[in-house]
């Protein structure tokens, strides 16, 4: 690939990805997310496109926000990349490897069309589009469809210039006007079921487990059912007959048994998902553009209820912990099984096996004995580190730090039901750990620690826990250096979760100091309503 291989809108694009990337402190090099902001910052085709769907600015603060970006900056950045020369395209290891991967496939994408086609600020997207990335699918989940962007891009494509030559017209039969109205009246009571089923799912979204990018989803699907409902004939409602529904006199006792929030919110995807295939196939009689868009908001909500499950499972696990405890051999001076066992009948909920040290057989060994006493207890068990160890062991899930892979790409080794937690040091990279699909993260340090050795200017101290409690829904726990003496500061600050290490491995009764960490913690809850409430799920 060189200079010639792209437009200078397209060269423009991939410069300020690049500059965008460093004022980025969550990765170093530009990413899909950059070269995002980057289409939808310039003046180009690909900003058109993505206008028609509502990506802007606002929107795209809310997928991946850049905490650094004014609108001062966003001008003296534009103006840096115009005054470069539109050939000087940004050398491989300015792009990385996302990006250089994202703008060979633009290149062969434009190609397909004219084999001397230079790729477009649209062909980036369309590669963007088409990639495993994260923004893709938020791109996907805001209305933008590759098959209708090809379209839209290669419309000769629809049209081959060669056409039969047919003395005949072809027509779709005509529907008999009793057949009419019993067509209309299942797509009446289909689109009533499916709008009444999204709002009881996107609401379970937006105030039970407080989860953005699917409330966000949601609604941007909604708006979608919108568009694809223009392509019926106003008149359904007069077919509907409530009087003489069949369905409003049967029922069963089942469906007046819900047990919980989350019950509730996945009993109502799968009525979305029926209500979407009956609308598919009956819209098919009257519009099949209607029949088109159902279908693609049919594949995208399976998607979502796939991650909805997966989000509800993980949380309901991870609703009642608030202890937890990292444990080393190192710190427990009688052994980490006296140390484990007394934990968990302190009452721990969560107990870490981190070991950096020691051989994979060794660790292996101690995390399976580590996962049967915590699995006789209905304690939660997780590897720091180690995604291997886990899965061998049947852990519950695994604990990354910042250097280790993103959560999405570990997400792939361990499965949906499997719990991901992140250490954070920093609003952005809490931020940044949810979006990557972490189920929980880590907040620190927040004092010094006997665990690890940090600088003054690596603790986070208090403030940070108060920026986290403000801005922050997801479980995440205060970590470093807390213990019975400053737990008090802890919760003051916002902190509802600890996690904790030497303060309980090296307590001369591990038991009753697990007991007074859970029952400060308890205590704390019960006079906060939030605590009690809004992580029911």
């Amino acid at each position: 690939m060189n200079a010639h291989s792209l437009t200078p809108g397209s060269t423009r694009a991939l410069q300020l990805a690049a500059r965008l990337a460093r004022i980025d402190d969550v990765s170093p090099s530009p990413t899909a997310s950059h070269l995002l902001w980057a289409l939808v910052l310039l003046e180009s085709r690909a900003s058109e496109i993505l206008s028609q769907v509502q990506v802007d600015v606002e929107s795209l603060k809310e997928f991946y926000p850049l905490e650094l970006l004014t609108p001062q900056l966003i001008d003296q950045l534009l103006q840096s990349v115009d005054e470069n020369a539109p050939e000087a395209t940004p050398a491989s290891r300015h792009l990385g490897t996302e990006l250089l991967e994202l703008t060979q496939n633009a290149v062969q994408y434009a190609r397909q069309y004219a084999p001397d086609q230079q790729a477009g600020t649209e062909s980036l997207l369309y590669a963007l589009l088409n990639s495993q990335h994260d923004a893709a699918g938020w791109l996907l989940a805001s209305g933008l469809d590759p098959d209708v962007l090809n379209r839209q891009l290669h419309p000769e494509q629809e049209h081959p210039e060669t056409q039969l030559e047919m003395d005949f017209q072809l027509s779709p039969p005509e529907i008999p006007v009793s057949e009419q109205h019993q067509l209309y009246r299942i797509l009446d009571v289909n689109l009533n079921r499916l709008r009444e089923g999204l709002r009881v799912v996107e609401d379970y979204c937006r105030l039970a487990i407080e989860n953005r990018l699917l409330t966000d989803w949601l609604k941007h699907l909604r708006h979608d059912l919108a568009n694809a409902t223009k392509f019926l004939p106003p008149h359904l409602i007069v077919a509907r007959d409530t009087a003489h529904d069949l369905g409003t006199s049967l029922t069963t006792p089942a469906e007046y048994q819900r047990t919980s929030p989350r019950q509730i919110a996945l009993i109502n995807a799968k009525r979305v998902g029926e209500s979407l295939r009956t609308l598919e196939e009956y819209g098919k009689a009257v519009s099949t553009d209607f029949a088109r868009g159902i279908e693609q908001i049919r594949y995208r909500f399976y998607a979502i209820e796939q991650r909805l499950a997966t989000v509800t499972s993980i949380s309901e696990r991870l609703l009642r912990a608030r202890l937890y405890l990292l444990v080393s051999e190192n710190l427990c001076p009688g052994g980490y099984g006296p140390v484990v066992r007394n934990a968990i009948a302190g009452g721990v909920d969560v107990i870490q096996l981190r070991e950096k040290n020691i051989p994979d057989r060794r660790l292996l060994d101690m995390a399976k004995t580590i996962r049967a006493w915590t699995q006789d207890a209905n304690v939660l068990m997780i590897v720091n580190d180690r995604a291997d160890i886990a899965v061998l062991a049947g852990a519950d899930g695994v604990h990354l730090g910042q250097e280790e892979p993103p959560a999405y790409e570990i997400r792939k080794l361990l499965g949906p039901e499997k719990i991901i937690g992140v250490s954070t040091h920093s609003l952005t990279q809490a931020q940044q750990a949810i979006r990557d699909g972490a189920d929980y993260i880590g907040v620190g340090p927040v004092f010094s620690t006997t665990t690890k050795q940090f600088s003054s200017q690596e603790l986070v101290g208090l403030d940070l826990l108060k920026e986290v409690a403000r801005e922050i829904q997801h479980p995440w726990f205060a970590i470093g250096g807390v213990t019975p003496q400053n737990i008090n500061e802890v919760i003051s600050a916002g902190a509802s979760r600890v996690a904790v290490s030497s303060a309980i491995c090296a307590a001369d009764n591990v038991t009753d100091v697990t007991r007074a960490f859970q029952h400060r913690l308890s205590s704390a809850a019960k006079h906060n309503p939030a605590e009690t409430t809004c992580t029911d799920v």
